[in-house]
């Protein structure tokens, strides 16, 4: 999460509620009325809770163990049971480090980047009456993982001043998106958005694609599955013609005799260095066409930025 912070995309920020308790409370009672007028939340919420520790249980309780000093460790292992004085406290300090290092949430401190920090949280954020308060004063939409508060969100879209543009509805349906080039996009390539001015374009990409998928109920889970289908079609689209440059490119340096260079060299962006290979004008006003036809393509086709993705 760090990289994403450190490059301005991502932003921690205080709510009201950390100026003004009143606006705490005050939300705390909003939920309650809400809970209390929708049984169904209860249920929404226990099954969450349950199935939350049901995955992560083991995991959590191992990460409060780890972090405890071997030594009181190995003496609380041999109380708990005498048998494990069998095992050496050099050996078990071999252990200890092969889980400190597996384990997906510990950090050591002692050897953990200060500069760029650490930290680890388990929440589930602001309550939705606090969280609303905060989109409306900062102009932005509402996004959750978590489902009793997406329900939260559809159930109070009618009443609310928030989203006006429909832009909840459409992140809920693409985070349940199967779509696995979405996952772990580069931080570079979400850069490469901002600074060459596309997200505007971007942005009226996925309203027209959302547009094409969604239901007549926008939070049905049924979307995701129209928006893959639907964002998937585009994005086959801009490949196809991302491959007719390259199919163009390829036949035209092996008509040149320079065929040893192959297209997965072409596609890694080195196109400076064919151009010095065949020397010759018409071979660079061949590479500097197929680099504008690409940087065209880009801009006509939104969906060509996942199908790099996809190459990836």
């Amino acid at each position: 999460m760090y990289p994403w912070v450190a490059a301005g995309i991502v932003r921690f920020v205080r709510t009201p509620a950390d100026y003004d308790s009143r606006v705490y409370f005050q939300t705390i009672a909003d939920v309650e009325k809400r809970r209390q007028a929708n049984p169904e939340l209860d249920a929404l919420l226990k099954k969450e809770v349950d199935d939350y520790y049901t995955d992560h249980a083991t995991e959590i309780l191992e990460w409060a163990f780890l972090q405890q000093p071997d030594e009181s460790m190995f003496r609380e292992l041999i109380e708990f049971d005498p048998e494990n004085a069998k095992f050496s406290y050099e050996q078990f300090k071999a252990h200890i480090a092969h889980r400190r290092a597996s384990h997906p949430y510990y950090l050591d401190q002692a050897q953990s980047d200060l500069e760029n920090g650490n930290f680890i949280t388990t929440s589930s954020g602001a309550n939705y009456d606090l969280a609303k308060i905060t989109a409306n004063l900062s102009g932005s939409h509402l996004i959750t993982d978590i489902q009793y508060r997406w329900r939260e969100i559809e159930i109070d879209r009618e009443k609310s001043n928030i989203d006006k543009e429909g832009w909840s509805p459409f992140a809920k349906a693409l985070g349940r998106a199967e779509l696995s080039y979405l996952d772990n996009v580069p931080l570079k390539a979400a850069l490469e958005l901002r600074e060459k001015g596309r997200l505007e374009r971007m942005r009226l990409f996925f309203r027209k694609v959302w547009k094409s998928a969604a239901s007549n109920q926008p939070f049905d889970s049924v979307n995701a599955a129209n928006l893959a289908a639907e964002l998937d079609e585009r994005v086959r689209e801009a490949q196809g013609e991302y491959d007719k440059i390259q199919f163009d490119l390829t036949t035209w340096i092996g008509s040149t005799g320079a065929a040893a260079i192959s297209s997965s060299w072409l596609a890694a962006g080195n196109l400076a260095a064919v151009a010095a290979a065949t020397a010759t004008v018409s071979g660079a006003i061949n590479l500097a066409n197929a680099s504008y036809k690409r940087a065209v393509l880009d801009t006509r086709l939104p969906a060509a930025f996942f199908a790099r993705l996809r190459r990836k």
